[in-house]
């Protein structure tokens, strides 16, 4: 990193164990990282004008509205084309009385995504009036918690895998909608991605320990403990009872998740098959068995970099297991032909959503700075001070 004389050095504060540094000005291409985990604490090129987030979130804003207005799907039945929308999907699941599965499919994948764009916007706007990070404290940690929730990109691979299991029964395509929403998402990333290069000062009065580094959230760990259990809890009626009833020329099936996997490998799209089983079945086990590792490993003063980066590997791979969920409700809301063809949602894909929640709050709930709090043997002594 190359530190420039005309802005000052900043202390921040490290997202994953806590220590407080200072940082100096970045140049371009260069990256600020985390003396004690590594973790990137800032990356050079960004100015910290918001400049760069302004212009991603706003073209995130004009696609917004055409991309959940235009159609993402297009089936063909006996000549007549019918068209489905973004919120098709939980119009139906309402309709077939299903809103506990409604519910967290409308805020996944249209209200959060909405109201992240408009934070995005709010941020960058305050950031070239001047306004300092300090006092945006609060829009940054609401702009984390909304990134985390609004899992719109997962909702175009399930966009695709929805089309390809239509293909045995109708003709089924992308339509210009889905196109409009990946650009939407593309933006929504780099404006993203922009701002995480601003970093994220150390707010001022923060309660530090000796060592430099501020403490854990008290009670993380048992609250993360419990939640991955309540999960685990969930993950066997989510994989044993059905998710998914298809009635289609007059023969009537009964799907699991692990059914449609196996629907996907018979027909020849082993890659989809791959993800899906990934997806819905691999990564919310393994993130309920990991987060209860890292809650019982809590303080251990080996491995530490090692389970850093199981974290950070657990925190990003949880949007995925959305989207089975996702292409449930596109399934219900496309299967809608009276006797010709027709999909009801059943109990596992509540479970099944259940289990998505859980987990995602247990991930939220559980603070890496855990990993690094100091075990009583590597502790400071009493009347001596460890450097940061």
């Amino acid at each position: 990193m190359s530190a420039s004389s005309t802005e000052p050095a900043r202390l921040v504060g490290c997202p994953i164990c806590g220590l407080t540094q200072t940082v100096g000005a970045l140049s371009a291409g260069t990256t600020a990282c985390c003396a004690r985990c590594d973790a990137v604490l800032l990356r050079g090129g960004s100015g910290g004008s918001g400049a760069a987030t302004l212009c991603f979130a706003l073209g995130a804003l004009l696609l917004f509205v055409p991309a959940y207005l235009w159609p993402i799907l297009e089936i063909t039945t006996f000549g007549r084309v019918h068209s489905y929308t973004v919120l098709s999907g939980t119009e139906a699941l309402w309709q077939g009385r299903m809103w506990p599965l409604a519910i967290p499919v409308a805020l996944a994948s249209v209200a959060l995504p909405a109201a992240l764009i408009l934070v995005l916007l709010a941020l960058s706007v305050a950031r070239q009036a001047g306004i300092g990070t300090d006092a945006l404290q609060g829009w940054r940690r609401l702009c984390d918690f909304l990134r985390a929730w609004a899992i719109v990109d997962v909702y175009l691979l399930a966009i695709f895998i929805t089309v390809v299991k239509l293909a045995q029964l109708t003709d089924a395509a992308p339509s210009l909608g889905a196109g409009l929403l990946f650009a939407m998402v593309i933006c929504l990333t780099l404006a993203l991605h922009s701002l995480d290069a601003e970093g994220a000062d150390l707010a001022p009065g923060a309660d530090l320990r000796p060592d430099g580094s501020s403490p854990p959230t008290p009670g993380s760990a048992t609250r993360t403990f419990a939640l991955a259990l309540g999960a685990l809890i969930l993950f066997v009626p989510a994989n044993v009872f059905p998710t998914l009833t298809v009635t289609a020329h007059g023969s009537t099936q009964t799907a699991t998740v692990f059914g449609g996997v196996v629907d996907l490998w018979q027909a020849g799209m082993w890659p989809l098959a791959i993800i899906v089983v990934c997806a819905s079945l691999l990564i919310p086990f393994f993130k309920i068995i990991g987060l209860m590792f890292l809650t019982l490993t809590q303080g251990r003063p080996a491995d530490r970099h090692a389970r850093t980066r199981l974290y950070l590997f657990i925190a990003q791979i949880g949007r995925w297991s959305m989207l089975d969920v996702y292409v449930i409700s596109l399934l219900v809301a496309v299967l809608h032909f009276g006797l010709l063809a027709h999909a009801q949602a059943e109990i596992g894909s509540i479970a099944f959503a259940s289990v998505v929640i859980v987990t995602f709050l247990a991930a939220r709930s559980f603070d890496p700075r855990l990993i690094w709090q100091p075990a009583p043997a590597d502790g400071p002594h009493p009347g001596q001070h460890r450097g940061a």
